[in-house]
């Protein structure tokens, strides 16, 4: 049903994509879907980071234990 009504719209506006930016409310909406990738795409981002900073902590750890013994 979404894809039918975006080929819908695009039909309409002769295949440009400016049709989705014409209105503010949808301008809004693709804005705010916008926000909402880029925070998700950060969170994972530092979600990776601290676990490969865990993983060298940890092995820094094991190292430093086996330059002991």
């Amino acid at each position: 049903m979404l894809e039918s009504n975006l080929r819908r719209s695009l039909l309409l506006s002769r295949d440009g994509y400016a049709i989705f930016f014409e209105r503010p409310i949808s301008a809004t909406l693709i804005a705010i879907d916008a926000v909402l990738i880029l925070a998700s795409l950060y969170m994972a981002y530092r979600g990776f980071r601290a676990a490969r900073r865990e993983r060298r902590e940890a092995q820094a750890g094991l190292n430093a234990r086996r330059n002991e013994a």
